[in-house]
């Protein structure tokens, strides 16, 4: 029997469905479906209950945009090294404990759980990012900037060229959810050895360039 849940939305297009009534949602699989989506897709039929989840997936897709922030390794005009600025956010934001070095996890945990690398900080999430558009040549471009955890937005690379038009629409519609994800960094991994017959490790500390990773979401395109 499957229960309701307050918390109930639509897998489609997240909308919020009435609890109340049966009539304007339907069961699909794990989840629900709202009267809009299932019309939308005629998922009486066959075949489109073969497809639906391919058909999710496209569809919550087709208002997302990812892509990495070009220009991470380059120095600002103010001569400011990016690497050195996200490195200072990545700082800040541990000791105001909104990043968690290594996610809390040990080198113990790492040789439990078959870790082939332990990241510091990579994977995790930083969310005040502003966009700000420019002309650089007279061709445009659109910086992107990140709170560095003191209130201050600072410049830590662009939009990537073949992105520009999709984003400056985007962001001029204002209403849009933006993510920004860490990738790189400091990391930790456990090297295996023979020595004298003897089966050895070595944990070993190395460093990757930072790179970021954008998701922002359309709020205006729902699929429905």
């Amino acid at each position: 029997m499957h229960i309701f849940s307050i918390k109930a939305s639509c897998k489609l297009c997240n909308n919020n469905l009435d609890l109340l009534s049966f009539k304007s949602r339907y069961m699909f699989k794990d989840g629900w479906l709202c009267k809009s989506c299932y019309k939308k897709y005629n998922i009486n039929n066959y075949n489109s209950k073969m497809l639906i989840s391919n058909v999710i997936k496209k569809d919550i897709n087709k208002n997302k945009i990812i892509f990495n922030v070009a220009g991470t390794t380059f120095n600002n005009e103010d001569g400011s090294n990016r690497q050195d600025i996200i490195e200072k956010i990545v700082n800040n934001g541990i000791k105001n404990e909104y990043l968690i070095p290594y996610n809390g996890l040990t080198i113990k945990d790492m040789k439990q759980d078959y870790y082939d690398r332990l990241y510091y900080v990579d994977g995790q999430e930083l969310s005040d990012i502003k966009f700000k558009e420019k002309n650089i040549k007279n061709e445009k471009a659109i910086m992107i900037l990140l709170n560095d955890f003191n209130d201050n937005y600072v410049e830590v690379g662009y939009v990537p060229k073949n992105k520009i038009e999709e984003i400056s629409t985007i962001i001029k519609n204002n209403d849009y959810k933006v993510r920004c994800f860490i990738r790189g960094g400091k990391y930790k991994e456990i090297e295996y050895y023979d020595e004298d017959y003897q089966y050895k490790e070595e944990i070993i500390e190395n460093d990757l360039i930072y790179g970021l990773e954008i998701k922002i979401t359309d709020n205006k395109k729902s699929p429905c």
